[in-house]
């Protein structure tokens, strides 16, 4: 039984642990897809702040027509379309949407750049206004891309939290369940030995007061009180003969035959003897 209720703890111990461990990968893959999500959120972030950059050197290029505005507003677009290139694989849309007003926006405030060096303010300006009008729209696409983004890591977030808290608390409710098993089989346990030890102990206090007049205790089981059991007939049939002998021997009958063994068999023997040869003399 013993054996059988270690057997059963650790049966549970181990499905609590596999399914612990489960609901780890899970939680694992949630932080994953965090992880994914603030990374896109910093691509998103980082391209929002390129973009603000180049506009605002391909602005100041149309009014300074400065080489540094020029290589500052290049560079800018060289890292824009790189972080562009990283968004095909998880928002080839935003891309394919994007990508064309970029470079209308940018071949405008170009334009106006010739425009205002050959002199025509007023193409110039046209050119600068449908540029700004341009450079709206593409905001408002990075802005909604970012505040998709922001969502998502939010979301991401709370499913890493409620991963955390189902772990937390299936981890509680096993050990609850672990503790109430073991209690409840523990107590079944110990009331069973507790009721199979009491019969022994209650013949045992009567063979201790002079009584052996007990019968044999039923034997159920092989376990160690089973043995516990068989030992104790083994004596109670022992003690019984050794008093049928004594009381034959002081009624004078000393031609009966005992199962006893032992020093006791040798002790009877010679007490035996002895009568015997008095009893000739």
């Amino acid at each position: 039984k013993i054996i059988l209720l270690n057997g059963f703890i650790l049966l549970l111990l181990a499905g609590s642990l596999l399914y612990i461990f489960s609901e780890l990968g899970k939680a694992n893959a949630v932080i994953l897809q965090q992880q994914d999500s603030m990374k896109r959120l910093e691509a998103v972030s980082t391209a929002s702040s390129t973009f603000s950059q180049m506009r605002y050197w391909l602005t100041d290029l149309a009014v300074s027509w400065q080489n540094e505005a020029e290589d500052n507003a290049i560079a800018n677009k060289a890292k824009l379309d790189e972080v562009l290139t990283s968004f095909k694989e998880t928002d080839a849309e935003f891309v394919a949407k994007i990508q064309p007003k970029i470079e209308m926006f940018t071949e405008k405030l170009m334009s106006s750049v010739d425009a205002y060096i050959d002199e025509n303010r007023v193409l110039g300006n046209s050119m600068v206004a449908e540029g700004r009008g341009e450079a709206i729209l593409i905001e408002e696409e990075i802005n909604k891309l970012l505040s998709q983004a922001k969502l998502s890591v939010q979301e991401a977030g709370k499913k890493v939290v409620e991963a955390n808290a189902t772990i937390r608390n299936i981890s509680l409710i096993l050990i609850v369940v672990a503790i109430a098993f073991g209690a409840i089989f523990s107590i079944i346990f110990s009331r069973s030995i507790a009721k199979r030890l009491q019969v022994l102990m209650v013949s045992m206090k009567a063979i201790a007061e002079g009584d052996l007049k007990q019968k044999n205790l039923p034997i159920e089981s092989k376990d160690e009180i089973g043995q516990l059991r068989m030992a104790y007939n083994d004596m109670i049939g022992s003690m019984q003969q050794i008093a049928r002998q004594a009381e034959d021997i002081a009624a004078g009958k000393l031609d009966g035959r005992y199962d006893l063994k032992g020093d006791l068999a040798v002790a009877f023997q010679q007490m035996t003897q002895e009568l015997e040869e008095k009893k000739l003399s």
